[in-house]
């Protein structure tokens, strides 16, 4: 999907997704940048065929894409599927086992998110250089990037 998106550009995604799923996910894809792809693979709610079309349109390198793919997408799955069948058996949890079981999905998630939210500085201060870690991004008047 990535190297249609790549190839195709904005016309052939457009058409396969249609032009409103293309912009929603270019915009959550610009404004997350590309630390973002990483959580939005991996969280089941996201349209992962969309954002691959979409996250070929952009800069992003087929191998950032390919590994984000691999591991993500992959792991995305791999948790919708346990979750679908009986293999914890959490049909038979008690209290104390959900209690665990959302302590560790929501620290899953937060490690996950703060991964990602240091990635995207990492990127940030690339890209901007040392006056974003002191702006915090906010770009100041009289300065051009």
């Amino acid at each position: 999907m990535f190297i249609i998106g790549k190839l195709g550009g904005k016309k052939i995604v457009d058409w396969i997704v249609g032009r409103k799923a293309s912009e929603k996910s270019l915009k959550m894809l610009t404004a997350g940048g590309k630390a973002a792809l990483p959580m939005m693979y991996l969280l089941p709610f996201f349209p992962d065929d969309t954002l691959s079309l979409v996250a070929g349109m952009t800069e992003m390198s087929f191998l950032y894409n390919f590994i984000c793919t691999m591991i993500f997408r992959n792991i995305g799955v791999l948790v919708i599927c346990i979750l679908g069948t009986d293999f914890l058996d959490y049909k038979n949890f008690s209290w104390w086992m959900w209690l665990v079981f959302a302590v560790l999905v929501i620290t899953v998630f937060l490690i996950f998110g703060l991964l990602s939210y240091l990635y995207y500085r990492h990127l940030r201060y690339k890209q901007e250089g040392r006056h974003y870690l002191l702006t915090g991004g906010i770009i100041l008047k009289g300065k051009k990037n």
